[in-house]
């Protein structure tokens, strides 16, 4: 429990079943003093302390935290309420900016190097934030700790618009060596070093290899009695691994 005097902000290491006051001793109250204006109290409940030192501000470490976070999926953070565990689990987890806070890789390490996980990070913000954690923010704070990463590469893509004609380039023994995956319903990846023998394959198929990615408009009709054409594409990325930033 931690009992603040009207204006008086200090940092504090809380520790279960300890009560600290933090303003001026109030007469016949018997406490040992930590440092001017910080005081180490007798045991006390909620209801005692509130009627002991009527006027100050009494903060129960195991009650329920504040929502008075808001957050949004790049970590940019406000907050709205004065308590101050609130803001002392800011300073833990984000960085101080202009127009509030901000969760950020380097804040993440900061917190982990002084003991919180990235669960007790996520926890934090789910007991402070009016709403859900932002998943794209979630993933991050995971990846600022090492959990995850992802890999960029350069990737020969195929789009095959009709559902008849992708069903036998899925099926058929002579075309699926050329393939290294599927993203359904219209995409195919083909292999780079056969990237000339699926084009003359599909040439010599009777399709129209065409250059325009653009899916047909909602709502669009097909004509089954003319095959689309089936589309090569080419995604050009430098093979790296690397986490966000």
């Amino acid at each position: 429990m931690l009992l603040e005097w009207a204006g008086r902000r200090e940092s504090l290491v809380l520790r279960t079943n300890v009560v600290l006051g933090l303003g001026p001793k109030e007469p016949g109250t018997r406490g040992r003093a930590l440092s001017p204006g910080a005081f180490l109290l007798p045991s006390a409940t909620v209801k005692k302390a509130a009627r002991d030192f009527a006027g100050w501000t009494v903060l129960d470490h195991e009650d329920k935290p504040e929502r008075t976070w808001t957050a949004d999926e790049l970590g940019n953070l406000t907050s709205s309420g004065g308590h101050s565990i609130s803001r002392l689990r800011l300073a833990r987890i984000a960085d101080r900016t202009e127009t509030g806070w901000q969760i950020t890789q380097q804040s993440v390490e900061r917190a982990r190097r002084s003991g919180l996980t990235a669960d007790q990070i996520l926890g934090w913000l789910g007991e402070h934030l009016t709403g859900d954690v932002p998943a794209l923010l979630e993933m991050a704070v995971r990846n600022w700790t090492g959990r995850q990463g992802v890999r960029l590469g350069q990737a020969q893509l195929l789009r095959v618009a009709q559902t008849q004609a992708r069903e036998a380039l899925l099926h058929s023994t002579i075309f699926r060596p050329l393939l290294t995956g599927h993203i359904p319903p219209e995409w195919f990846v083909i292999r780079d070093d056969h990237l000339s023998e699926v084009r003359g394959l599909l040439e010599k198929l009777g399709f129209t290899i065409g250059d325009s990615l653009d899916p047909p408009p909602p709502g669009a009709v097909q004509d089954p009695a003319k095959a689309p054409p089936a589309v090569i594409y080419r995604i050009n990325r430098s093979p790296k691994r690397r986490r966000p930033s």
